[in-house]
């Protein structure tokens, strides 16, 4: 059946090989994450100076001083 100089048995290396597809399958999300968490901090940033715009021109046209 076994040889004596097996580093594993059948049973161990279907769980290795198990355990380690889970590693591989989360790895490859790696980009998909990287790529979406910068899309959406763009859009944030984007949306974040409209707004600082807006406020800024209606308080300063509120403030007066304007020609």
């Amino acid at each position: 059946m076994n040889k004596p100089d097996d580093l594993f048995t059948t049973e161990e290396l279907m769980r290795f090989q198990i355990v380690l597809k889970k590693y591989v399958e989360a790895v490859q999300r790696v980009p998909l994450i990287i790529t979406t968490t910068l899309l959406a901090a763009l859009a944030f940033l984007s949306v974040a100076y409209v707004e600082w715009e807006i406020v800024y021109r209606v308080f300063d046209y509120l403030g007066g001083d304007n020609n």
